[in-house]
């Protein structure tokens, strides 16, 4: 009986856990839970990380809860986290970062044009799902940082993520852009400028 209670709690344990970690709305890693997976990785690949890094934004999605109401919001912050779980691979780390913003990184891979196709193939998702729920297209942005066997820092790849999204916001809806992780020198600053 002893035995039996211990299991039950360890499993109860577990199952709370789990739900501590994930983001109740689209079913993804939640923004804690995404930090701690992008440091534990880096950790553990540095200094000869491959991986790509990207950074996604439902573009104009305040015009989604204005219209249609914040249940159709919330459905289409779910649509995307089921859009994003089956385009990527499950060993990626998938998380919802806050508000309409999605992080993935996929690890040991930085291949451009798989990215670009990826990306690709979640914005026609979205495009098309979205229109059928809602009757409101939703298109979404990317920014991408790829690194090739280097060592990274977790907050600087995600800030030059971060800075590449606000550049493919600039240059309109639905863009993706992709460019090359700049390593940092040990004074902090960056060693190269970021290409595409």
């Amino acid at each position: 009986m002893i035995l039996f209670l211990r299991v039950r709690d360890y499993k109860m344990q577990m199952k709370y856990k789990q739900l501590s970690m994930k983001d109740s709305l689209s079913d993804l890693l939640n923004k804690s839970a995404t930090m701690i997976a992008l440091r534990q990785y880096f950790q553990a690949h540095n200094p000869d990380v491959t991986c790509t890094f990207l950074i996604m934004d439902l573009d104009d999605f305040k015009k989604i809860n204005d219209t249609k109401g914040h249940a159709a919001g919330d459905t289409i912050l779910r649509m995307a986290g089921l859009i994003l779980q089956d385009t990527f691979q499950p060993t990626d780390v998938i998380g919802r970062f806050g508000g309409d913003e999605f992080i993935v990184l996929l690890k040991g891979v930085a291949s451009r044009s798989l990215i670009q196709k990826k990306c690709g193939t979640v914005q026609m998702k979205l495009r098309q799902t979205s229109k059928e729920m809602t009757g409101i297209e939703i298109t979404s942005s990317f920014g991408v940082v790829s690194a090739f066997g280097q060592d990274v820092d977790s907050s600087a790849i995600f800030y030059q993520a971060d800075s590449v999204l606000y550049e493919a916001k600039r240059r309109g809806k639905g863009i993706c852009v992709i460019k090359d992780y700049m390593p940092i020198r040990s004074n902090g600053e960056k060693s190269q400028k970021v290409h595409e």
